[in-house]
């Protein structure tokens, strides 16, 4: 085995945390995807160069395991590596990483996520040997509390265009414009941003239920795990939709099944899935579901969907 890349050290900073006061799923992301930079680099690939003659090490999908919140000045650290050697030939490869606080060696989250080398221009995936070695150098063991949990890391389905997402009568949960600070220098979405449309759904649904008298007061959501495929890149000033739909729902979690389109072709620019629960504000911890929401979210089950 290899030794971990250190590709993160400093503290959550207030802008990364939302309305119910700890780090957002964004900051885990963007944690996640900077150190793929780190981790090219180590391996011999100067992320400069590479953008140069055009290349990217990018997140084909991701799978994030929310273990422990952090707050806004907790220090928190980012280990990267590689679950097993670049074969030759091939053109993704599976990258593990964990976020840990500084301040009590706690586990925060981890991520793994399988990346491509890919051409800018046109999103090819190029053989990762050609660019990065065999990697085994930071070849790392999985630890057994980064598998996935209640989502797989399968096979994932066909991209899904805007009129299944009709048909099937998936909810409206997020409509805006993709905004230039959100972008790259090229004016392509970071990944940061797409999870960050999820995110920004949260709010006006739990806002919806507490306002029925079906939540009580001082409750948020809280994210346990995700799941992320991305498909095509969204850029500046794109008009998104995204469309959601209920898929389980247990006494404690539910999870949610979400489709990001581009409103003007209709196109699937990601898809992506959710554990996730209710937290209690004050107490800081996850709570059951009272019946009343409960009952009100079953009736928007669409069983089987996928992402």
């Amino acid at each position: 085995m290899g030794d971990w890349l250190e590709s993160y050290r400093g503290m959550v900073e207030s802008w990364d945390c939302d309305f119910v006061g700890h780090m957002n799923v964004r900051g885990y992301v963007g944690h996640a995807r900077d150190g793929l930079d780190a981790l090219t680099f180590a391996l011999g690939l100067d992320p400069r160069k590479a953008r140069d003659a055009g290349l990217e090490f990018m997140p084909v999908t991701s799978h994030v395991h929310f273990l422990r919140e952090r707050r806004a000045g907790q220090p928190i650290s980012v280990r990267t590596g590689l679950a097993a050697p670049i074969a030759p030939g091939t053109d993704t490869v599976r990258v593990v990483q964990e976020i840990i606080g500084l301040d009590d060696q706690a586990i925060s989250a981890t991520i793994l996520t399988d990346a491509a080398v890919t051409r800018r221009r046109d999103g090819a995936r190029l053989p990762l040997s050609d660019h990065l070695g065999d990697g085994t150098a930071h070849v790392v063991a999985v630890p057994p509390h980064a598998e996935p949990r209640s989502l797989s890391l399968g096979t994932s389905r066909s991209a899904p265009d805007l009129a299944e997402a009709e048909a099937l009568g998936l909810l409206r949960t997020y409509v805006g414009r993709i905004a230039d600070k959100a972008c790259d220098r090229d004016g392509r979405l970071g990944t940061p941003g797409y999870i960050g449309c999820v995110s920004d759904s949260v709010g006006g649904a739990t806002v919806a239920l507490s306002s029925t008298g079906q939540m009580p007061e001082g409750v948020g959501g809280a994210a346990l795990e995700y799941r992320l495929v991305y498909r095509r890149a969204a850029m500046a000033g794109d008009l998104v939709e995204l469309r959601s739909g209920l898929r389980e729902i247990t006494d404690k979690t539910f999870i949610w099944v979400h489709w990001l389109f581009d409103r003007a072709t209709g196109e699937c620019l990601a898809t992506m899935e959710n554990v996730g629960a209710l937290l209690d504000l004050k107490a800081r911890r996850i709570i059951r579901l009272p019946e009343s929401a409960r009952a009100s979210l079953a009736a928007l089950r669409v069983p089987g969907l996928e992402a």
